[in-house]
């Protein structure tokens, strides 16, 4: 790029966030309707670092969740407006909240990367790594 050529970020995010045409936006079923969640990376910067930042601090968490914060978890999610679209099918469970978003978060695991797309109800059933021998410290090798 020379001196007078000017990056055109419009276009590099319309290219990332339009996607492969063949992957359609995340869709669901509640209440018999057909809801549909716009991608992470669609998303200001400050939603998903706030997303981003609640998830993590849930995942910490497990066994102490707060429900307020679960709420305004998926209300960022969501959206006030599906939400609300939601509730006069039907009530939204805690249950029912999370599992959609765990389904929304598998969905976009390719954008929010492997350590930020484990859901809370798989924190606990990780596996160690295991040593090598570079990470042995003091190892004798004789």
């Amino acid at each position: 790029m020379s001196e007078r050529e000017i990056f055109d970020l419009d276009a590099v995010i319309a290219d990332a966030i339009a996607g492969d045409p063949e992957d359609p936006p995340f869709r669901f079923y509640w209440g018999g309707e057909t809801f549909e969640l716009p991608s992470i990376a669609s998303r200001d910067i400050r939603d998903q670092i706030t997303f981003l930042g609640m998830l993590e601090r849930l995942q910490t968490r497990e066994a102490d969740l707060d429900p307020a914060e679960i709420l305004e978890l998926i209300e960022l999610v969501l959206g006030a407006d599906v939400l609300a679209k939601m509730r006069e099918r039907r009530p939204v469970s805690p249950r029912a909240a999370m599992k959609l978003i765990e389904a929304w978060m598998h969905n976009n695991s390719g954008e929010l990367g492997k350590s930020s797309a484990s859901t809370p109800s798989s924190a606990g059933t990780a596996a160690r790594s295991r040593r090598t021998s570079r990470s042995a410290r003091g190892r004798r090798t004789s």
